[in-house]
């Protein structure tokens, strides 16, 4: 069972954001699979890497439309999206050196990090993107 399901909830309705948001979430679900199968050391911090290398290049896209759209609040979300970077790679490193209850704390932050952000900070920006014809 997945450990984050997709709904309509999380819908922005623009669609590149969406897959992207979606890619991220069955990253969660693969790290969530692999923890609960036991995968090994090598397998968790490579998903962990992946998924901070994947967040950095969502963000990027992310913010370069919000940029475009001259999104009042952009230094404020790119101050939240560094702060996430900075994180996962902390906790990614922290894994990698042998902190291995680290795992569920990493998956839940992960997931508990993302699913706030669509439905929070994501969705303050909905309008205004779409008010300049970004959909």
């Amino acid at each position: 069972m997945a450990l984050f399901s997709w709904s309509e909830k999380y819908s922005l309705g623009i669609p590149s954001i969406d897959a992207q948001h979606q890619k991220l979430v069955g990253m969660i679900n693969t790290l969530h699979e692999a923890m609960k199968a036991e995968k090994s050391e090598e397998v968790l911090a490579g998903i962990l890497d992946g998924m901070a290398q994947y967040a950095q290049e969502h963000f990027t896209y992310e913010e370069g439309l919000l940029a475009q759209a001259q999104y009042p609040e952009l230094e404020s979300h790119k101050v939240i999206h560094d702060s996430f970077v900075k994180k996962a790679l902390a906790l990614a490193e922290q894994f990698k050196e042998g902190n291995k209850v680290l795992t569920i704390e990493t998956r839940n932050f992960l997931k508990d990090w993302l699913q706030g952000h669509i439905l929070g900070e994501d969705k303050k920006y909905v309008a205004h993107l779409k008010a300049k014809g970004i959909t």
